[in-house]
């Protein structure tokens, strides 16, 4: 029996998009739960994550890179803040109508029009300047999950970084591509790919090559496998007061002034 393959494919996607839309629905649900303070907090929380996570893996098979993007960006929004107030919550809403929008529309949107979706997504609100019109600044955060994180993460966002963390490098090169954020911060130890060959990748993407990068480690710079790190890549040394000196860098680059970098990478 011949297959229409192509005839396939859109079956499979348009079961994806009923799936994906009966999930949302799901999650609005839990979402409205946690609003209002009712239910098992714990058990609609843990659907909110186990669905948006779900959509984050498969969205992109079936053609809705966008949809993949906007569901990492809520899982930072959602590790960015431990403890909700009912206005991030609201925020979290924003996520998922922005996942719905583009399902139900049914097209992968053009990059002009993620980046706009994307720009409209809500971050970290900096602490002192409510009511005034707030700049985004991105950082992309490269550190496997863990209590450095949860603290280095913490503190940007606290000083209104919209932060978006990835796992490890390969994850790292995708969000940097899409997000074109002002800076990356990276660990140095990873199992396949490390910090400093991160930052090289990086530097021969056209979109990338002139963002930021620092690397942080507890290594002696220069030494042994960090004998290769690039000249332009700073190094932010592990320690009592690592995270003073990654706001010291993120001063020097003028990140929490009123100015603010040109968008990186080529024209």
């Amino acid at each position: 029996m011949k297959i229409d393959l192509e005839q396939t494919l859109a079956r499979l996607q348009q079961d994806f998009i009923e799936n994906t839309k009966e999930k949302l629905d799901g999650v609005d649900h839990a979402i409205d739960q946690l609003f209002q303070d009712k239910g098992d907090r714990g058990e609609f929380f843990f659907q909110l994550q186990r669905d948006v996570h779900s959509l984050k893996g498969t969205a992109g098979t079936f053609g809705f890179n966008s949809v993949t993007v906007v569901a990492h960006r809520l899982e930072d929004f959602l590790e960015s803040h431990q403890r909700l107030s009912k206005e991030q919550w609201l925020g979290v809403q924003a996520f998922l109508d922005a996942m719905r929008a583009i399902i139900e529309k049914g097209i992968e949107p053009s990059d002009d029009e993620r980046m706009k979706i994307l720009s409209r997504l809500p971050f970290a609100k900096r602490a002192g300047i409510s009511g005034q019109k707030q700049k985004i600044v991105t950082v992309v955060l490269v550190m496997p999950k863990g209590v450095q994180r949860a603290l280095v993460g913490s503190e940007l966002s606290a000083c209104g970084f919209d932060v978006s963390f990835a796992e490890n490098p390969l994850e790292a090169v995708g969000l940097a591509i899409t997000l074109k954020p002002q800076v990356v911060l990276s660990n140095f130890e990873f199992p396949e790919i490390n910090g400093c060959e991160l930052a090289r990748i990086l530097q021969v993407i056209g979109s990338t090559l002139k963002i930021p990068f620092a690397l942080m480690t507890s290594h002696e710079e220069k030494s042994g496998s960090m004998a290769d790190i690039p000249d332009n890549v700073q190094v932010i040394r592990k320690g009592p007061d690592f995270v003073e000196k990654i706001t010291e860098y993120l001063m020097g680059l003028g990140l929490f002034g009123e100015s603010l970098p040109e968008p990186q990478g080529k024209a």
